[in-house]
C-alpha cells in the first residue's frame, strides 16, 4: 500500500486519510487502487460502524484525479 493513503482506527470509527498534500491530494491511479482495497478490508471489519474520509490537512480535501496521469492511460 501507498503511504498517500492510509486508515487510522479508533474503537468503531476507521479514517481513511489521503495523504498527498503537495498536490492537494489529487488522486492517481495507485491511490483509486490503494482506495479500494482499503475500503475491502475494512468492509469485511465487523468492528468498524463509521467511515471518515478525509484529506491529511485542512488545506484540500482532494482536488480530484491527477490529470498529470491523463496522456499516459487515456494514449498507453
Amino acid at each position: 500500500m501507498t503511504n498517500e493513503i492510509y486508515v487510522e482506527k479508533n474503537g468503531y470509527i476507521a479514517t481513511l486519510v489521503l495523504n498527498r498534500p503537495e498536490k492537494r491530494n489529487s488522486l492517481s491511479r495507485a491511490m483509486f487502487q490503494a482506495i479500494v482495497d482499503q475500503l475491502e478490508l475494512l468492509s469485511v471489519d465487523s468492528s468498524i460502524k463509521l467511515l471518515i474520509v478525509r484529506g491529511v490537512n485542512e488545506v484540500a480535501f482532494s482536488s480530484g484525479a491527477d490529470i498529470t496521469e491523463f496522456l499516459d492511460v487515456r494514449y498507453a
